[in-house]
This record gives structure tokens, C-alpha cells and sequence, in this order.
């Protein structure tokens, strides 16, 4: 049995939610290798998404 990480396993990939408020949602994330992660709300015209920040 192998202890090392595998970058294929999706089983290491997490997205927890910290906060859920009407004009914001706060995750924290983390993935063994490079991945997309979508989300769908309602639009809205002046919504912005930022990363580490």
C-alpha cells in the first residue's frame, strides 16, 4: 500500500463553504493538482469573484 499522494485522486479535492450571506459566499478550497470549481447563483449584474483576496 502506497502512502504517497496521488494527483488524480478527486478524493483529496475539497470545497467547504465558511460563509453563506445574501451578497457573499466564502470558500476554502484545496486540490492535489489544478482544478476548475463553478458555482451557480442567480446573476447579478455587479457581482465580482476574486482569488486570494
Amino acid at each position: 500500500m502506497s502512502t504517497s499522494s496521488n494527483v488524480d485522486d478527486a478524493s483529496v479535492d475539497q470545497a467547504l463553504v465558511e460563509e453563506y450571506e445574501a451578497n457573499n459566499i466564502k470558500l476554502k478550497t484545496s486540490t492535489g493538482s489544478g482544478e476548475l470549481l463553478v458555482l451557480s447563483e442567480v446573476y447579478y449584474p455587479s457581482w465580482k469573484a476574486y482569488i486570494d483576496g
